[in-house]
Order: structure tokens, then sequence, then C-alpha cells
């Protein structure tokens, strides 16, 4: 679909935060409706800067999407430019390094996971950061809105985005994998400091419990609540 879940938005978000110094170049792969370019092109451009208003960076954001029919007067008023066609294809006439930050947002998991890892290869060339968000779990999905780019072709475990080389990997409310791959050593240290400071009991508990048992427990207080409820409303009708 031209849409992601918004669970994942504060991890995407948050990420690119952290980033110093402040992207001010970035691509979007497949951008759908734009939700991404345009919430990056608000805070990179007035976060940090607030009260300033005259000295605000020009925040430069360019897109890929490879269904022309999801273009409209919306997005050309978001991205700087808009690239159509076959992301891979895009990609490689892109000289290196020309973007601070690549994001792949619920993109990766439309391609077979040979030709994933050929666009996520791609992406680390032209840019210095690439944020990736990828379901957790693979979710069949066909051709939808008469695009046939629709489909789900494969699914990504956080061993296969460490593999590939991916420096931080977060599970974003148990739905999906936000990872990120750079080559900028002082990100490290930065994301590290940010997690410290940020840190909450849900946070720790994704740590420290394996994902499916957070899920069986998630079911397990779903199925109590349900009984009790419906306890309760028996006990109203007696």
């Amino acid at each position: 679909m031209p849409t992601s879940s918004w669970k994942t938005l504060t991890d995407v978000l948050d990420l690119l935060m952290v980033i110093k110094p402040k992207p001010t170049c970035l691509l979007d792969i497949g951008i759908g409706f734009g939700k991404y370019g345009f919430l990056a092109k608000e805070y990179l451009t007035y976060w940090g800067n607030r009260y300033q208003t005259n000295n605000q960076a020009k925040i430069k954001i360019d897109g890929i999407e490879g269904y022309p029919l999801y273009v409209t007067d919306l997005q050309n008023l978001i991205y700087d430019h808009i690239f159509i066609g076959n992301a891979i294809e895009v990609i490689r006439s892109i000289q290196d390094k020309q973007y601070d930050v690549a994001l792949l947002i619920d993109v990766l998991e439309h391609f077979p996971v040979d030709r994933g890892m050929k666009i996520l290869e791609e992406c680390l060339r032209v840019s210095t950061t690439t944020i990736i968000s990828t379901p957790i779990e693979f979710e069949p999905q066909q051709e939808a809105f008469g695009n046939p780019l629709e489909r789900h072709l494969s699914v990504w475990d956080e061993q296969m985005l460490k593999a590939a080389g991916a420096v931080v990997v977060r599970n974003s409310n148990d739905q999906n994998w936000v990872s990120v791959f750079t080559t900028d050593k002082i990100f490290i240290k930065q994301y590290k400091d940010y997690a410290k400071s940020n840190t909450s009991v849900r946070k720790l508990l994704r740590l420290i419990l394996p994902y499916r048992l957070r899920r069986l427990m998630g079911r397990f207080a779903h199925s109590i609540a349900t009984v009790s409820r419906s306890s309760s409303r028996s006990d109203g009708q007696q």
C-alpha cells in the first residue's frame, strides 16, 4: 500500500533525529503518500533551530516511486525531486554518497531477499546512513490499487539484518524491525548515549524477553481481558 503503520513513526524519527550533524540531504525510497518526506522535512528544518527562523538549514529530500499513479500534487510539494522507475535501477544512476540519509520504510519486503540485498547495497553506496523498517513477520499481500509492486515477497529477521551490516536493530511495537546501516562511526556513540537516556520498562522488556514470548504474553493478557469483560456483562444481565 502507499501507506505504512503509524506505530513505527516514533522509532524511525527518533533514529533520524539522533544523527549529528543534522542531515540536510535525504533520499526516500518508495514514497507512497509522502508521510516520511513531510515529517523529515518538518523536524529537520525546525527542531533544534526553534526561535531561529532566519537561520534554518535548507533540507533537500528526493524520492523514488515505482508506481507513477501514486504521485500527485501533494508529493510534488513535499519532495524536491521525484524519480519514477525501478528503485534499484534509479539508485544505480546516482553517484556515491550523494545523500546523508536514505529511508527504506516498508519497502524491503516487496523484494525477494537477493534483490533486497542489492537495493540495500545501493542505498549504502549513495548514502552515509540508511534507515530501514520492515515487518517482523511475513504478512501476505498481493497486488493492490492496480499496483503489482505491492506484493510481499520476503521477510527479514533480526539476524539477517545484522548479518547485512545493521549497527542498530530495534523492535518497533512487535510489528516492525527498525534498523540503521551506517559508515558514520560517531553515530554509534550518539545512539548509545541516546538509548541510555531514553530507557523505559517497556523498552527493557523488549531487550530482555524474546519476541515470541512477549507476543504469547500479549495474547494471554488479551484473552484474560476478553473473559473479564464477558463475565462483567453476564453479571450485569443477571
